[in-house]
Formats: structure tokens, sequence, C-alpha cells
């Protein structure tokens, strides 16, 4: 659908793309709004855009898992700037002082950051509220693990860009996507040429070729031109399944491989 320069559906497709949205969500938003608004509300630029941030916040579909006990840890992570550490100060706030009656831990891991760590620091001082520093995974656990009488812990990170893909490159080929993400095999471009590998995280490979695999920075269009798979294992690329030393292909105590339904994000309208 190709809209007049300069309307408000044409700045909020502009908007869309600039954010990386796919093009098939995108005129999924616009078609919907055309047929919610007359023309003259079309040309209502601010109304437009409250209904298209509407239309986004309940298009978004997520798995809630049902309250145990122990502390609700919270993980705000996105790009530098967006506002992580006041979101953190603002949820210690609502939560430890404003009524809530919780009680509330800040963690933080932004080393990298000039003045990260006094930033919420100095929050959590004004509030009350404990803040702890890491500067690694273990020592994140342990805290989490010392705090496990509160009822909400709040994690601030470091900024990071998702078009950085020279740290993305990196975090694929040192297996740090897996780790993070608890899955044998991952799908994505680890040299760059544009084909994508299946890469495995640890040195077993399982008994047969995987099947079902995450898939990293791709959309539709983008698998189906790559349908040719190679194996990158233990930091070497194997072209086929058969040249993956056998050595490697010993079973998988659990195959944490998601199903295709489960590799994507819903997003209804």
């Amino acid at each position: 659908m190709i809209f007049p320069n300069g309307s408000p559906l044409a700045e909020l497709s502009a908007i869309l793309e600039e954010n990386d949205f796919d093009r098939n969500y995108i005129k999924g938003i616009l078609d919907s709004l055309r047929r919610n608004h007359s023309a003259a509300d079309l040309d209502d630029r601010s109304s437009i855009h409250h209904d298209a941030a509407k239309l986004v916040a309940d298009s978004i579909s997520y798995f809630e898992k049902d309250l145990t006990d122990g502390p609700r840890i919270f993980v705000l992570v996105g790009p530098t700037g967006v506002g992580k550490t006041t979101t953190i100060a603002k949820l210690a706030a609502v939560h430890g002082l404003s009524g809530g009656g919780s009680d509330v831990r800040i963690i933080t891991v932004d080393s990298f950051r000039i003045g990260a760590r006094a930033q919420v620091e100095t929050y959590g001082e004004i509030m009350g509220i404990p803040v702890k520093a890491v500067d690694d995974y273990d020592e994140l656990r342990r805290q989490i693990a010392l705090a496990s009488e509160a009822d909400l812990i709040l994690v601030d990170t470091i900024g990071k860009s998702p078009r950085d893909t020279e740290k993305i490159e990196e975090m694929i080929a040192d297996e740090s996507y897996n780790r993070i993400l608890e899955l044998d095999w991952i799908k994505a471009d680890v040299d760059g040429d544009g084909k994508m590998e299946l890469v495995l995280g640890g040195d077993k490979a399982g008994t047969s070729a995987p099947q079902n695999i995450y898939g990293l920075m791709m959309d539709n269009s983008y698998k189906e031109q790559n349908s040719v798979q190679r194996y990158y294992v233990d930091g070497k690329l194997y072209e086929t399944w058969d040249n993956v030393p056998t050595s490697y292909k010993l079973d998988l105590v659990v195959d944490n491989t998601p199903s295709i339904e489960d590799t994507y994000i819903r997003l209804d309208f």
C-alpha cells in the first residue's frame, strides 16, 4: 500500500521500518488503522501514532510463568541510552517505597559505562534499597542466591545495540548465545558470507543431524534463500553432517532444541 508522502501513515511506516519491524507486520498495523479510522482521522498524526502504539502493545503475546516461591527477578536489557537504569529506579520506588511494601534488591552488571555503577548506587542510597555490583556470571548467581529472601530483584545490564554486528558475531562464534539461550544448536551466519551455519554449543552434537533450530537475525526470505546448512563445531566449519567428526556425535543429555512454533514471538492483530 502506497501512502502520500508526508501523511501520518507514511511517517509511521518509515518509523517502524527504521526500527526493524517486519514489512508484513507493518502492513498489518497500517491496514488495521485504515479499517478502523475515517479518512479525516487518518490525517490526525497524534491519534494515529497513539493507536499504532496500542496495536503494537496489544499484538505481543508472552509466556507468563506461574508465581513460585522465591524472588521475582527482572533483567532489563537494551541499547545504551534507552533508560534501563532510570526504569529500574522507578520500579524500585514503586515496589519498595510507594506503599508496595516489597523487599527490593538491585544488582548492576554495568561496569562499562562511565558512572553507571555510581548512578544506580545513588538511586539505591536515596531509596534505602541495597545495591550490589557484579563483574561476572558466577558473582551474579551468588548475589541472587544471597537475596533469596527478597520479593523483587532488579538487574541492570550493559547497554548493547542490536546493530553491533561485530559483537553479535563474536558472541555467536564463542557460543555465548547457546549458553544464554540454553540451546544445543542455533542457526546464524558465523563467517559473514550470507550463508547460515548451525552452531553447536559444547561438545555433544547428538547422534543425528538437528532438525528444528533457533535462528538469529533472520526473516523468512533470508531463511528460504539459505537452506543449505553447514555445521560450526568447536571453532571449525564442516560442509555436511557427515563431515562432523564422530567424536562429537554423542547423545545429548537433554534436548533443548525448541520446535519451530517456539522460535518466534507471536504477533497477532
